[in-house]
């Protein structure tokens, strides 16, 4: 059971890395610029922007029972 997870996350893994190689050559960037931006501008933006929609939504649906 171990062993088919591991072969499945490494199978999921190098598929990932693939899809980073073939937008770095699309993009004309090298690897670590893509990783770069993904993980430590994009992602974490992603999360920022999601929170607050999140935060919005929260309020909006306490002013709606409050009526």
């Amino acid at each position: 059971m171990a062993e088919t997870l591991k072969n499945i996350v490494e199978v999921i893994f190098f598929l990932c890395v693939d899809i980073m190689k073939g937008l770095s050559f699309l993009t004309n960037t090298n690897y670590e610029d893509l990783n770069t931006i993904i993980f430590l501008l994009l992602q974490p933006g992603l999360i920022i922007i999601f929170f607050i929609l999140w935060r919005l939504e929260r309020r909006r649906g306490k002013d709606r029972f409050n009526k």
